[in-house]
């Protein structure tokens, strides 16, 4: 008779991974409207790696150079280099210690309400998720160009 398989629980294997996807579950249900691209970007994603990647890729997805093919390039850095993932959950964690903005991992800094790119106010707590996922995606763009120079 086979035994059955142990599963490692992710939490165990990448507690930013885990933190992040905690944070991410609690966007959906706290702003609902935010679900589909919540899931798009992080929720359906088994990796933080996994996750950064097809959304730069999503991001950066062009005519001349289609998204698919920048997929695979980010993925052939990440067999070739598996410290860039390293490297992502670094620059979370120095965020989230050294910026007294941010709150979570999944928001890399709260945006200056003042700013046009800012999205839209709540109440007196400021600034809504969606302008913190706008400032996300930019983040990860940034982290993920020297990438695609090498």
């Amino acid at each position: 008779m086979a035994q059955p398989q142990r599963v490692t629980p992710v939490a165990s294997v990448d507690p930013i991974w885990a933190r992040i996807r905690s944070e991410a579950e609690a966007v959906v249900r706290q702003e609902p409207q935010l679900a589909s691209f919540i899931y798009a970007s992080l929720l359906e994603h088994d990796t933080l790696t996994g996750a950064v990647v097809h959304r730069i890729s999503d991001r950066l997805d062009h005519p001349v150079m289609s998204g698919a093919a920048i997929l695979q390039a980010f993925l052939d850095a990440l067999a070739d280099s598996p410290e860039i993932g390293d490297a992502f959950r670094a620059d979370i964690v120095a965020t989230y210690d050294r910026d007294p903005a941010t709150t979570r991992f999944i928001e890399p800094g709260r945006p200056d309400p003042r700013s046009a790119k800012s999205a839209t106010h709540i109440g007196p707590e400021g600034v809504a998720d969606f302008g913190r996922v706008r400032k996300s995606i930019g983040k990860a763009w940034r982290m993920a160009a020297p990438l695609m120079t090498g």
